[in-house]
């Protein structure tokens, strides 16, 4: 298991050294995520994404390493913390003990140092896993029925406001970060349960909520933007029918794979007549198969058009279009707009 390492350092020599030490481009089981220069960055960084330790500095401007801590606890009690001190500043970390750090390491420090902290760190972790596995969290059951309801946004609204008033730790948390720790945890779900999902949306939905936020607008209507959006991509892009299994089947294996786009290789993929396919996906859906794996694969451009500095030309490569001149006329026939076009507009929804 790979591991979130934040660096937090007001020196970048040091920086560039300790991770040079820690040898953390080529960890096996540590990745460096982020860097910050000061308590304050590190807070705001955690306070919109998941990390599994921290190794930190006291002395730096605008807020030190002791009251970074103490924010920190406000958000996560059991987050891992490594504090980094001069001799002169031991009595800081005397002072943080009470605030519960895992480990001193005094400057300078050695690549010796940093794999016994390291070697510490793992196990520590490895130890919060297995005790997670063992005990579970009393809001688990929740988790999987939200992912069964993401289609019907009301009762999804209702289980995740469940799930907000029964973890005991949202109660000292700003709005804003009981949104995004809600949604980590729901968008999770929903990628182990439709691995595909997150080939089809802009940003990722807490991503999308720390950008829109930091300009100010309301964390509540934010939320309420990035589950219904969750929700429109699933009903939107994945077709299944309780009476007939075989539509799920086929979906999963479009949007898995937009390359599939002819219903003869779908069909001979799963070794049945193309007409009774196509027959059954119409009964059921009241769509064609055709129009069918046509939206997944203009949905798939549009993300890929948006998120990479893919040209049009290695856009319709990558899915598969032999001639980049159909794969225009397509896209232009289904959205009404050549992909130049569509590519230049801005401020799109993350779906």
């Amino acid at each position: 298991m790979m591991y979130k390492v934040m660096l937090v350092d007001d020196w970048e020599i040091f920086r560039i050294q300790f991770n040079r030490k820690a040898h953390l481009d080529v960890q096996k089981d540590f990745e460096l995520v982020y860097e910050a220069k000061n308590g304050l960055e590190a807070l705001n960084y955690l306070k919109m994404h998941d990390v599994d330790c921290v190794v930190t500095d006291i002395r730096m401007p605008v807020m030190d390493g002791v009251e970074f801590l103490k924010e920190t606890r406000l958000i996560d009690e059991e987050l891992p913390v490594v504090f980094l001190s001069e001799y002169e500043d031991f009595h800081y970390a005397k002072a943080a003990i009470t605030h519960r750090i895992v480990d001193y390491v005094v400057k300078p420090v050695s690549e010796r140092d940093i794999d016994q902290l390291f070697s510490k760190l793992k196990k520590e972790l490895d130890q919060k896993v297995v005790e997670k596995r063992e005990t579970g969290a009393p809001y688990d059951d929740l988790i999987p029925q939200m992912v069964e309801t993401i289609t019907d946004i009301d009762k999804l609204k209702q289980l995740i406001d469940t799930y907000i008033k029964r973890v005991d730790a949202f109660d000292q948390l700003e709005p804003v970060v009981q949104y995004v720790s809600c949604l980590k945890v729901l968008d999770e779900a929903l990628c182990q349960r439709y691995p595909w999902l997150k080939h089809y949306r802009l940003k990722a939905p807490a991503d999308f909520m720390h950008q829109n936020y930091l300009e100010e607008k309301n964390s509540g209507q934010l939320f309420k933007i990035a589950v219904t959006g969750l929700s429109q991509i699933v009903s939107y892009l994945y077709c299944y029918s309780e009476k007939q299994p075989l539509i799920a089947k086929v979906s999963e294996l479009i949007l898995s794979d937009p390359r599939q786009r002819t219903i003869k290789s779908l069909a001979e993929r799963l070794f049945m007549n193309k007409n009774y396919l196509s027959d059954v996906f119409k009964k059921e859906t009241g769509e064609t198969l055709n129009e069918y794996m046509k939206s997944v694969t203009i949905t798939r451009v549009t993300v890929l058009a948006h998120t990479t500095d893919l040209k049009n030309y290695e856009i319709a490569e990558t899915l598969g279009f032999q001639h980049a001149d159909y794969f225009s006329r397509l896209f232009k026939i289904v959205t009404g707009e050549t992909l130049s076009e569509h590519r230049k507009k801005e401020n799109l929804d993350f779906v």
